[in-house]
């Protein structure tokens, strides 16, 4: 297994309460591209957002909410500061980012071997931000979100974004490296230069069942119907570079579907019925009604991606 690891440091998660709707992804032009959610303490080694990069070159951005993405910052420690001394960039805790990116089939250059993950890895960073942290600090952390936004951005725009080359296409992981645990709050969103700008698709999870109700204790297997539209043709989808993953989970579904092409709605076009399943037998517990963005995100053969979003309330019950 290849991996890429990229640390980011960021900026105010607070800012996310200000969007009319948080479970969706503000619209707003990056100049081409796709923007990918870390959320912390949910998206580990064993729960990755997994993302179909076809061969080629890309670079990742740091972004926020203002730049389109869901989060701004990541903390381990619940948000709590300390150990600034005066000068918010030795905290010892504060806001941060920190993104690891793993590749088992994907071939990513260039490689040095990690011995704490055991995996060959593309480590990329900026020096600037961590050349003159101090010996007992694991990485530079700030004060505040925004403080650590500003910070990372402008170091990424003197030394230029994190860069990988993929030399086949392929499923790509990202998660959370260092910061999964239960006190971890916010995330990382970041913007891959050199993807295709997502299309817009309507998407409904679970389109028999109103309520769209996910029970981790018992379904393993989940229906996501795409619409298809003038602008999106779902004849041409790719089932097998489709991923769905839930924001606010650990809950995991396995990369590629099972499709069934249908013209649901009698609109006179292809809509497709996919259905996804989950990766591991045992499913961890989560909080009754808890609710989650689902996402889904996958290419099309004559080359552009699309994106759909929809949202799920997570219960855990015994069903007899």
């Amino acid at each position: 297994m290849l991996a890429v690891i990229f640390r980011f440091f960021t900026s105010c998660f607070a800012a996310v309460a200000l969007i009319a709707n948080p479970f969706l992804l503000q619209a707003e032009d990056l100049g081409g591209g796709l923007v990918i959610d870390v959320s912390s303490g949910v998206h580990n080694a064993q729960n990755p957002v997994d993302i179909f990069l076809e061969a080629g070159h890309y670079s990742l951005y740091p972004v926020g909410v203002a730049q389109g993405g869901y989060f701004d910052a990541s903390s381990a420690w619940n948000g709590n500061v300390l150990g600034c001394y005066g000068d918010a960039h030795l905290c010892v805790v504060g806001w941060t980012r920190e993104l690891t990116i793993s590749a088992p089939i994907v071939d990513l250059r260039p490689t040095i071997y990690d011995d704490w993950l055991n995996l060959e890895v593309l480590q990329c960073g900026q020096a600037a931000l961590s050349a003159d942290r101090p010996f007992w600090s694991i990485f530079p952390a700030w004060e505040s979100p925004s403080a650590a936004l500003e910070a990372y951005r402008s170091a990424a725009n003197a030394d230029g974004p994190c860069s990988f080359e993929v030399k086949r296409g392929g499923f790509v992981n990202f998660f959370e490296r260092e910061l999964n645990n239960p006190y971890a709050t916010g995330g990382v969103s970041v913007h891959v230069i050199g993807s295709a700008t997502p299309q817009r698709v309507e998407v409904d999870v679970f389109p028999d069942d109103g309520s769209n109700t996910l029970n981790s204790l018992s379904r393993y297997r989940v229906p996501v119907l795409l619409y298809g539209s003038p602008s999106v043709d779902l004849t041409v989808l790719r089932p097998e570079t489709l991923s769905f993953t839930l924001l606010s989970s650990s809950i995991r579904f396995s990369p590629g579907a099972e499709c069934v092409a249908e013209d649901v709605n009698r609109d006179g076009l292809i809509d497709q019925t996919c259905v996804f399943t989950g990766a591991h037998a045992a499913r961890p517990p989560v909080p009754e009604n808890k609710v989650s963005r689902a996402r889904l995100d996958g290419l099309l053969a004559k080359g552009g991606r699309i994106l759909g979003q929809d949202v799920l309330t997570q219960v855990t019950k015994n069903e007899r």
